[in-house]
C-alpha cells in the first residue's frame, strides 16, 4: 500500500503564501508550478520529522527528474522509513504531460498525469490499485489559499543543514481561525492555529526549500465560557534538506 503521497511531508510543513498569479500554489508557499525547476538530473532529499501526541516519526523522502522533454516529465518519488529500511521503502514513478507548469488547479494535474508504476522495496514495478491511487491523494501537492493568513520576511539568515551551509530568505506564516461547533448537543468553539517558517535558497533545486518547520494547535472549550475546555492538540513537522542534484553535477 502507498504511505499517504510521499510528498505531503512538505505539504504538512508548509502554507500558501496567497501570493502569485496562480489560483494554488504548489507544495511551497508563493511558488506557482510553473516557476519549479524540472531540469533531468535534478534531485533532493529531506528528512522529515514529526511529532504528534508525544510520539515521533521519521523518514527519508527523495523526489528525482528522471527525464524532462517534448514528451513530458518522468519524476521519481522515494519514501523510506528513518533509519533507512530498503525493504520498507515505496518508490512511485509518475509520468507527467508536457504542459505541467502551465496547470494551476488539482484537477488540472489530475489530467496531466499519465502512466503511474510503485515498486515495494526491491520487488517488481507494478501497477496501483485504486485504493492506492486515492491514498496518493494528488490534492496533497496543492496548496489551496486560505483566508486569514499573515506572511512575514525575517532577515536573511545562514543555515547549516546535513546538505551544506545555505544563505536563505527566511518566511514565516501565521493563521488563526475560530469557528463554532456542536458537541453533544453543546455549543463550543474551536480555535485553529498554525505557525509556519521555511528557509528558501535559490541554489537548491525544485523550489529551494532547505529547512522548514510547522505547528498546527487545535483546542475546542464551551461558546460563552470557561465550564470546561479540551486541551490544545499540537502537532509539529520538520522538514531538513539532506542532499540533492542540480542537474548540472
Amino acid at each position: 500500500m502507498i504511505r499517504p503521497l510521499a510528498l505531503a511531508f512538505i505539504v504538512s510543513a508548509t502554507i500558501s503564501a496567497g501570493a502569485g498569479a496562480a489560483q494554488v500554489d504548489f507544495l511551497v508557499p508563493g511558488v506557482a508550478l510553473e516557476s519549479v525547476d524540472f531540469r533531468p538530473g535534478t534531485s533532493v532529499s529531506y528528512l522529515i520529522i514529526s511529532e504528534a501526541h508525544g510520539v515521533r516519526d521519521s523518514s527519508l523522502v527523495t523526489l528525482a527528474v528522471e527525464r524532462a522533454d517534448s514528451a513530458g516529465v518522468a519524476l521519481e518519488i522515494v519514501s523510506s522509513p528513518y533509519p533507512l529500511d530498503a525493504d520498507e521503502s515505496v518508490t512511485i514513478r509518475l509520468t507527467l504531460c508536457p504542459g505541467i507548469r502551465d496547470i494551476v488547479t488539482p484537477e488540472e494535474f489530475y489530467a496531466c498525469v499519465g502512466d503511474i508504476l510503485v515498486r515495494d522495496g526491491a520487488g517488481p514495478e507494478r501497477e496501483p490499485s485504486i485504493e492506492e491511487i486515492e491514498d496518493f491523494d494528488i490534492d496533497r501537492l496543492f496548496l489551496k489559499r486560505r483566508e486569514g493568513l499573515r506572511r512575514e520576511q525575517r532577515s536573511p539568515e545562514t543555515v547549516a543543514v546535513p546538505a551544506g551551509e545555505f544563505s536563505c530568505e527566511v518566511w514565516e506564516y501565521f493563521r488563526s481561525e475560530r469557528r463554532p461547533v456542536e458537541m453533544g448537543g453543546i455549543e463550543a468553539v474551536r480555535l485553529e492555529e498554525e505557525h509556519s517558517i521555511l528557509r528558501i535558497c535559490p541554489d537548491v533545486p525544485f523550489w529551494g526549500l532547505v529547512s522548514s518547520r510547522v505547528e498546527r494547535s487545535s483546542s475546542t472549550e464551551q461558546r460563552g465560557g470557561s465550564s470546561w475546555a479540551m486541551r490544545p492538540r499540537t502537532t509539529v513537522t520538520e522538514s531538513v534538506l539532506v542532499g540533492f542534484r542540480t542537474g548540472r553535477d
